[in-house]
């Protein structure tokens, strides 16, 4: 099976799926993204040989005792092999693929976005919790979106949408009821929330 999947001008996944078949027009193909790494030949290179007259005399022939190991000299030939450093080039989505870094399901896919060649998974707007009658949405970025429902009412409460970077929001809840907030941090942030009861 294939995945291949679809997305909007902000690079967001907006539609992903397993096939057999080609993908749909417009899609693209899922593919685990791997640098290339190209290893030159191993280049063989011999050491120094150390040369030896060979006279008529049998006693030249015998060759002296060593003093020390180190002393000892081996008349064979020997190889060394000497391996260049490969060279690697970070993975580059040929045309109608994109690459992910390990395998993602259908799901995964789905909750993705675009990053130059691959697909992350996208992050998760700030969780909001509850502290007593308070609600503190931690570390918000500017221009994420607070929006608060009464369950039991039936109605939109309010919307906030922050201004500052790094800021925790909190939200009292004098009255008591069900309540929801949901927090959408701008793209390509992911919607989080959190139903309670004051």
């Amino acid at each position: 099976m294939r995945q291949y999947v679809k997305l909007n001008e902000d690079g967001i996944v907006i539609e992903a799926r397993s096939t057999m078949n080609p993908g749909p027009e417009g899609s693209l193909l899922v593919v685990i993204a791997m640098d290339t790494i190209e290893c030159p030949d191993i280049v063989e290179t011999e050491s120094e040989v150390v040369e030896e007259s060979i006279t008529s005399d049998p006693l030249d022939m015998i060759p002296p005792e060593p003093t020390s190991e180190s002393e000892f000299i081996s008349p064979e030939p020997t190889s060394e092999f000497v391996s260049p450093e490969p060279t690697i080039t970070p993975f580059q989505a040929r045309e109608g693929e994109i690459g992910v870094l390990e395998p993602m399901n259908i799901s995964e896919l789905a909750r993705s976005y675009r990053v130059n060649s691959l697909l992350l998974k996208r992050p998760l707007s700030p969780q909001p919790y509850q502290d007593g009658n308070r609600i503190i949405i931690p570390s918000c970025i500017a221009g994420t979106k607070l929006e608060v429902f009464d369950i039991s009412g039936d109605e939109i409460m309010g919307v906030v949408i922050t201004q500052d970077d790094g800021i925790d929001e909190e939200l009292e809840f004098p009255s008591v009821g069900d309540y929801c907030i949901e927090v959408t941090s701008p793209l390509p942030y992911l919607q989080t929330k959190l139903e309670f009861t004051v």
